[in-house]
């Protein structure tokens, strides 16, 4: 059981059943946890460390390490201790009753579902994705995930202006295609702290569709551009510098690509993905 939770990266539901079925075993148990959930975790960051320095805009080695430490030491850490904290409660003289034993696991298998989803996050920006494309109005879309960024943009005094007078029927994976806007959008927000407007643009040029995201902030400085799609690249504090390049990763995964205008005046990044066909 402890060798195949290992190769299935922390899965919930094996491990909870593992814990389910030796509860007995307080010991084993408690030891086994942290021990599997950080092996999973490092071993799968590390596994990465080649992939990431072969693309093309990655910054140095020692950079790219700092980050990855960095990633390990609080976004896995942390559920690391929750975990160890409850399975701490087994390692006493009188175990937990039903009720508390199920409250413990409970936090047991949500601190390893987050420790999944941060590596799930981190192999997606590397390895091509896999598409489920279905055909979908692209401006409705759009005009559903402002719709869910509206008390956001509220709250950060940020003026939108889409331009989404179109109809276009698309054939593209909704849902990743949406994520990658949804990041775009996230980008936009926080270059823009003390309010500004955002721009949100889908439009039909010849063979393509063009989708665009601005913003009015300060743009990108020119030492940084280069690195702004590289895995662990940010200038940002408690951020992950996995947005953009997932956002690649996804148009790339289309056969489209990614390009972006920066200036005093602000950024704007573009989408470009080939006209399906319908």
């Amino acid at each position: 059981m402890i060798i195949c939770a290992l190769r299935s990266e922390v899965k919930v539901q094996q491990i909870s059943l593992f814990c389910y079925m030796t509860l007995d075993r307080s010991y084993l148990i408690g030891a086994c946890f942290p021990i599997m959930a950080f092996f999973c975790a490092s071993q799968t960051l590390l596994s990465l460390v080649p992939l990431i320095m072969a693309t093309d805009h990655t910054p140095d080695y020692m950079r790219l390490m700092q980050k990855m430490t960095d990633v390990i030491a609080h976004d896995v850490r942390n559920p690391l201790n929750n975990i160890l904290l409850s399975t701490a409660q087994f390692k006493l003289d009188s175990l937990p009753d039903k009720e508390d034993t199920a409250f413990y696991v409970d936090i047991i298998e949500r601190n390893c579902d987050r420790i999944h989803a941060l590596l799930a996050e981190i192999t997606a920006v590397i390895h091509m994705q896999g598409l489920t494309p279905g055909t979908f109005d692209l401006t409705e879309m759009i005009r559903e995930l402002l719709e869910e960024q509206s008390e956001r943009l509220e709250l950060k005094q940020i003026t939108c202006m889409p331009s989404l007078n179109e109809v276009i029927v698309s054939r593209f994976d909704r849902e990743k295609l949406k994520s990658a806007l949804g990041k775009l959008l996230d980008n936009a927000l926080e270059a823009m702290n003390g309010g500004g407007i955002l721009k949100v643009a889908a439009s039909e040029q010849d063979d393509e569709i063009c989708l665009l995201v601005g913003d009015s902030g300060e743009g990108i400085p020119p030492e940084v551009l280069p690195h702004i799609f590289a895995p662990f690249f940010t200038t940002r504090e408690r951020n992950r510098g996995l947005g953009l390049a997932w956002v690649k990763n996804i148009i790339e995964a289309h056969q489209g690509r990614v390009a972006v205008e920066t200036g005093t005046d602000g950024s704007r990044f573009m989408l470009f993905l080939p006209k399906p066909v319908i």
